[in-house]
């Protein structure tokens, strides 16, 4: 295995009805986690994402945050995770520094979103994993989708060292220092 999908791809193969995820009472299935992962990954190469394309994800721990972190790696993405206490002027440096194209949030952080999708120069949209704003894309209408499209994912010949995640430092100093990770190094620490 040289990457973290190829763990999920595993264990979609492998065990497809095991319980991958526990949220509160919501269990989640190996093929609900590859499914959904997928769909992700769909919506963003249907939006024109590319190998190596910076996406940053500010959601809550949630399931959605999960599946749109394997959805981003799935399409042969960076990810970018944000942390959702972060004030406004905090993820802006963040998504400038990283150069993100996109940025997957919720209805929770909508408003900022908006904001910064206006005056980031790099991001070429928003997405909205729970609804479509105004000036947004929704990731509602694949997450919800119950055919399998993962399939049309075109899985690009990726390494274990390819880069996988840019990890922001909390900033305590300073700016945020982004970590790079690469598959290899996720798949030693799982």
């Amino acid at each position: 295995m040289k990457t973290l999908p190829d763990i999920l791809r595993h264990g979609f193969h492998a065990y497809p009805q095991r319980v991958a995820l526990i949220f509160g009472q919501k269990k989640f299935t190996y093929e609900d986690l590859y499914r959904k992962s997928g769909s992700v990954a769909f919506a963003l190469k249907r939006w024109q994402a590319k190998k190596g394309d910076r996406i940053a994800l500010l959601l809550d721990n949630s399931p959605d945050f999960v599946f749109c972190y394997f959805g981003i790696l799935m399409a042969s993405c960076i990810a970018v995770p944000v942390n959702h206490m972060f004030k406004r002027e905090e993820v802006k440096h963040i998504l400038e520094d990283s150069q993100s194209s996109c940025l997957l949030t919720s209805s929770v952080y909508g408003e900022m979103a908006a904001e910064l999708n206006c005056i980031v120069g790099s991001l070429k949209f928003v997405a909205l994993t729970n609804q479509k704003g105004e000036n947004t894309r929704s990731l509602e209408e694949y997450l919800n989708n119950e055919n399998s499209i993962t399939a049309h994912i075109v899985d690009e010949d990726r390494t274990t060292d390819d880069l996988a995640v840019f990890l922001y430092t909390s900033g305590t100093t300073g700016h945020p220092k982004a970590a790079m990770l690469t598959h290899g190094n996720l798949l030693s620490n799982a």
